[in-house]
C-alpha cells in the first residue's frame, strides 16, 4: 500500500467521523477537539506534541475562536516558529471564501515570518497566502470541505504532509504552489474520469484516444 493509499484510508474514516460528529459540536473548542486535532493527526502533524502544534485562543475581535500554530523543526525546539496558522471558528460560523477575517490576519501578524493561514469551521477549509508585506490575499489558493472528502482528498492534502516532513522551512510560495498543483491535478483527474465514463463528442474522443496512447 502506498503512502497515498494509506492517507486515503485515513481520510475516508475521518470524513465519516466528521459527518457523524458535526451535528453534535457547536463552539470552536468542540470543533478543535473533535475535528481539527484528528485531521492534523491524519496528515502527520502530531496534535498532542507542543513542539509541533500549539493551540491557544484566537484574537478576541469577534466570537471566540481557537488558534493553531503548526511549527517548523529547528535544531532547538524552543526556537520553533509557525509555518502555518489556523483560525478555528464555531461550526455554524459563515465563512466567506473571498473575505478572510481580520482575526486570521492578526494571527499572521503575530507569527512572523509565517505566510500561510487557514480558516475553518470544522467542515469548510480556506487556505490563504500572505504577500511579502505579510498581508493575506483576498482569495484562497486552495479550499475544500472535509465532510464531502472523496478519492481526490489525498492529492489536495498531500502538500501538508510534505511540509510536515521537511526540516528546511519551505517558503509560502513553495507551499501554495505545491498545494495548487496538487489541487489542479485532482481536478484534472476528476475531468478525466468523467470523460472516460461518458460518451464524448467526436473531437473529445480523438483527444482522449491520443491521451491513452501517450499515457
Amino acid at each position: 500500500m502506498t503512502d497515498l493509499d494509506t492517507l486515503q484510508n485515513h481520510l475516508e474514516g475521518y470524513s465519516e467521523r466528521v459527518r457523524a460528529q458535526l451535528p453534535h459540536v457547536s463552539n470552536a473548542f468542540a470543533v478543535g477537539n473533535s475535528l481539527i486535532n484528528s485531521l492534523l493527526d491524519c496528515i502527520g502533524w502530531p496534535s498532542n506534541e507542543p513542539a509541533r502544534v500549539r493551540v491557544g485562543f484566537g484574537p478576541s475581535d469577534s466570537k471566540p475562536a481557537l488558534a493553531y500554530s503548526l511549527l517548523d523543526r529547528p535544531d532547538e525546539p524552543h526556537h520553533a516558529s509557525a509555518i502555518i496558522v489556523l483560525l478555528v471558528n464555531e461550526k455554524d460560523a459563515t465563512l466567506r471564501a473571498n473575505d478572510p477575517p481580520q482575526q486570521l490576519q492578526h494571527l499572521i501578524d503575530d507569527a512572523p515570518p509565517c505566510g500561510i493561514g487557514a480558516w475553518t469551521n470544522g467542515a469548510e477549509w480556506y487556505w490563504y497566502r500572505a504577500d511579502e508585506s505579510g498581508t493575506l490575499g483576498p482569495t484562497p489558493f486552495v479550499s475544500f470541505d472535509v465532510s464531502t472528502f472523496g478519492w481526490w482528498a489525498p492529492n489536495v492534502l498531500q502538500w501538508l504532509r510534505a511540509v510536515q516532513e521537511q526540516y528546511d522551512r519551505p517558503s509560502p510560495d513553495e507551499m501554495s504552489d505545491l498545494a495548487q498543483s496538487l489541487a489542479i491535478e485532482s481536478r484534472l483527474q476528476v475531468w478525466w474520469n468523467k470523460a472516460k465514463s461518458n460518451p464524448p463528442p467526436a473531437l473529445l474522443e480523438v483527444l482522449l484516444s491520443q491521451m491513452e496512447i501517450n499515457a
